[in-house]
C-alpha cells in the first residue's frame, strides 16, 4: 500500500505544481502540455487500483471464461480492503506526501549549491515526472533513464545542461550513500533472523 500511496503523492504534488504553473504562467506551453498528460495517465492508474476496487466488492463472477478478470479482481479487492480503515490511508499518504516533498527539497537545495537559481516550483512539478519516468522498467533501477530526463527536462525549463548533469549526479550519489547507510545497519538484522 505504501508503495501506491507513494506513487499517489508524487502524482498529486506534480498535479497540483502543474495547475500553479498553468495558472502563473512559469512554463513553455507545450512542455506543460506533455507534462500534464503524463501525469493524468497516473491519476488514471490512482483510480483504476483505488477508486474501481471499492465498487468491486458489490459483484461476483464465478465463471471460467473469466478467469484473468477474476485475477484482476481478486487483486483489486484486496486494494478494497483498506478503505475499511480510512484514517490509516490518509496518515500514511500525509506523511508520504511530506517524504515527497522533502526529497524534492533536497534537490533545490543541491541546486541552489551549485548556483542554480531556479524556482522551486519548477521542482515540485519536474521532479515527480523524472521519478515517475525512473520507475519505467527499461534499466536497472532506473539508471541512466532518470538522469537524462533530468537534463531533458530541466534543459527545456531553462537550465544549463551542465549544471542539469552535476545536480543529478550528486543526487545518485546521495541516493546510493542512504541505501549503503541503510544496508549497514541492515545487513546485521538480516543475520540474527
Amino acid at each position: 500500500l505504501e508503495r501506491y500511496l507513494g506513487l499517489f503523492a508524487l502524482v498529486l504534488i506534480g498535479f497540483v505544481s502543474y495547475l500553479y504553473c498553468i495558472n502563473y504562467g512559469f512554463m513553455h506551453s507545450d512542455i506543460l502540455f506533455f507534462l500534464g498528460q503524463f501525469i493524468g495517465i497516473f491519476v488514471f492508474i490512482f483510480f483504476v487500483f483505488f477508486i474501481i476496487p471499492y465498487f468491486f466488492k458489490y459483484f461476483s463472477y464465478s465463471n471460467d471464461s473469466y478467469r484473468i478478470f477474476l485475477k484482476i479482481f481478486y487483486y483489486l479487492n484486496n486494494f478494497s480492503l483498506y478503505w475499511s480503515q480510512p484514517y490509516r490511508i490518509i496518515s500514511v499518504l500525509l506523511i508520504t506526501i511530506l517524504c515527497q516533498i522533502i526529497g524534492i527539497l533536497a534537490v533545490y537545495l543541491i541546486s541552489l549549491s551549485v548556483n542554480e537559481n531556479m524556482v522551486f516550483t519548477y521542482f515540485l512539478f519536474l521532479l515527480p515526472v523524472i521519478w515517475l519516468i525512473a520507475l519505467i522498467p527499461i534499466s536497472l533501477g532506473g539508471l541512466g533513464v532518470r538522469e537524462g530526463a533530468f537534463i531533458y527536462l530541466f534543459a527545456l525549463a531553462g537550465m544549463n545542461t551542465q549544471i542539469a548533469i552535476s545536480i543529478s549526479v550528486i543526487w545518485l550519489a546521495l541516493s546510493y550513500s542512504q541505501c549503503f547507510i541503510g544496508g549497514f545497519f541492515l545487513l546485521p538484522l538480516k543475520r540474527n533472523v
